[in-house]
């Protein structure tokens, strides 16, 4: 059963593409999936390389949670080109 979550942004460095926000929340939603059939362990300021809809850029976040409370934090790091999806 899916619950509710809080997602805090940090954009000290910075602001972010609307396609990064959208690639952490699609990431709470999979962290969130896991969680459901598995308890996780809170993380604590993790660096998180996300994708977003395009194949050319990647965002790096740190990632802090508590899943106990649903909470996430992201802090936006910068966007960096995919050499991946260069090629």
């Amino acid at each position: 059963m899916a619950r509710e979550v809080k997602i805090n942004f940090d954009f000290i460095n910075g602001p972010a593409p609307l396609d990064s926000i959208k690639a952490a929340v699609k990431r709470v939603e999979e962290l969130e999936k896991l969680n459901e059939n598995v308890p996780q362990e809170d993380l604590m300021m993790v660096p998180v390389i996300l994708t977003g809809s395009t194949p050319y850029a990647v965002y790096a976040y740190t990632l802090a949670t508590t899943y106990m409370t649903a909470e996430y934090f992201f802090t936006y790091v910068e966007q960096a080109p995919n050499v991946e999806g260069l090629s």
